[in-house]
């Protein structure tokens, strides 16, 4: 199995493709993109829209640790032009429009958060303790739509 097929299996990403993987300060930064069919979707309807234009820094998403060391997600958003909602930032298979954290990450903090209380939490994940109800929150909306509630 490639490097890059672990790597995506490591940090529960799918529908993306690996691009790069660099250390920045002790912390791993991956270069990720959506596959193509992923690609120019709004965050809200998920309409496959038109390319307005691409954002011109690469925006940061926290993703699993490997091992002890903090993990970021790194990919030039694209912004689409939907006919109901207008120009938005394009919706990316790993994580929900709003957040920094992947949806693993998110799933892991809202887990602990059954077990530990909120301060625990976030030194163990190395967030924080502002940003653990968030996570909980859209964690339990993902899991209640898929519930078809």
């Amino acid at each position: 199995m490639p490097i890059k097929r672990i790597l995506a299996v490591l940090l529960c990403v799918t529908r993306t493709a690996i691009k790069s993987m660099r250390f920045e300060e002790e912390k791993l930064v991956i270069g990720i993109s959506p596959r193509k069919g992923q690609r120019c979707r709004c965050p809200h309807c998920n309409r496959k829209s038109p390319v307005h234009d691409r954002s011109t820094h690469p925006r940061r998403w926290r993703a699993l640790d490997l091992g002890s060391t903090m993990t970021y997600l790194e990919y030039r958003t694209l912004r689409v032009r939907c006919p109901e909602h207008g120009i938005v930032t394009a919706a990316v298979p790993w994580t929900h429009h709003a957040s920094r954290f992947t949806h693993a990450f998110e799933e892991q903090v809202a887990w602990l958060c059954v077990h530990c209380n909120r301060s625990v939490v976030s030194q163990l994940m190395r967030i924080d303790w502002k940003g653990v109800g968030p996570v909980c929150k859209r964690v339990y909306d993902r899991l209640d739509a898929a519930a078809g509630n």
